[in-house]
């Protein structure tokens, strides 16, 4: 549990001593008024002194009348003055760490909004980026095998390269995968990868059956499929792909946040899926939820990827078909 800020720990501190003094001045001012009373009470009890004795019975009712002075008169200020001051000094304490919170709300609401154009701004700068990709495709046609693979895996270089802004991703295990439709075969296979590292990149990929998993379901449907956290109940029925599917053990733990997006130009079939995983948590989230966070929309960055990954497999395909004629 966090630590109460200090402004408010002072400023209960001051209240408390502020009821501790109202309490004890109010607690001698009795003790003297109703002492000053009894003292006064048992002068008159006394006897009048004679010559050359001790006028006791004076002493003690002028004694006790001094205590009720005190007590009603002195103290009553004493009281005024210091328990006001202290209640006073805890309303301005209280007041200025009410001012010192709004002051951080504001700062916040500030530094997310410069936070927000800033990610906008590379936003804008990968799409210009992709925007060129595509651009090359009509310049150079369509190309063999390889050059089509390399400019995939030069689209999931742009997003790669921004990775932490756009997605917050930092020292974890990400992935940037395209899959593409193999209608010879039936099934979604990997045509480019990007991972931290070439080798997890070039490894193997597992071909994906239409239907089965996350990416199997977005192509079907046609629909992106985003999680917080693919461990969450609500995500299962999505996310979870049976071993006989090719699902792994340790696929929850290692694709922990994803966004699956579709690859489709306008109402045509699709291409296939736009993949980018994390093995942490909250690195994308759905749009349901993009109310409540108030952030910026990680999943949006994909989408414009899509977009262009659906042009430039068009236009090739054009180009292709126009080569073969």
């Amino acid at each position: 549990m966090a630590k109460p800020d200090l402004l408010s720990r002072i400023a209960k501190r001051v209240a408390a001593t502020a009821r501790w003094v109202r309490g004890v001045s109010i607690g001698v001012k009795i003790i003297l008024v109703f002492g000053g009373g009894a003292l006064s009470g048992a002068a008159k009890l006394l006897p009048v002194a004679k010559a050359g004795e001790v006028p006791w019975q004076g002493i003690l009712g002028w004694l006790g009348v001094a205590f009720v002075f005190i007590g009603g008169v002195a103290l009553l200020l004493l009281d005024r003055d210091q328990s006001a001051a202290l209640a006073d000094a805890a309303e301005a304490i209280e007041a200025a760490h009410v001012d010192r919170l709004q002051s951080a709300k504001v700062r916040s609401e500030r530094d997310q909004a410069e936070d927000l154009v800033f990610r906008q701004a590379r936003l804008v700068a990968v799409a210009t980026a992709l925007r060129e990709a595509a651009e090359e495709v009509l310049l150079g046609g369509p190309g063999d095998g390889v050059a089509r693979r390399a400019r995939l895996e030069r689209v999931l270089d742009i997003l790669a390269s921004q990775k932490t802004t756009l997605f917050d991703m930092a020292d974890e295990r990400w992935n940037f995968a395209i899959y593409l439709h193999d209608e010879g075969r039936g099934v979604l296979t990997c045509a480019a990868c990007s991972r931290p590292t070439r080798a997890e990149g070039d490894a193997p990929h597992r071909d994906i059956a239409p239907g089965a998993g996350h990416v199997g379901k977005v192509f079907i449907s046609g629909r992106e499929a985003v999680a917080d956290d693919s461990m969450k109940a609500e995500y299962r029925d999505m996310f979870e792909m049976p071993t006989e599917q090719g699902g792994k053990p340790d696929d929850a733990m290692v694709y922990r946040s994803i966004a699956s997006v579709p690859i489709r130009l306008g109402r045509r079939p699709l291409f296939g899926v736009l993949v980018a995983t994390s093995d942490e948590a909250g690195r994308f989230w759905p749009r349901a939820l993009q109310a409540e966070r108030a952030g910026f929309d990680t999943v949006e960055p994909l989408r414009v990827c899509a977009g262009t990954l659906a042009i430039v497999l068009e236009v090739s395909n054009l180009l292709e078909t126009l080569k073969g004629q």
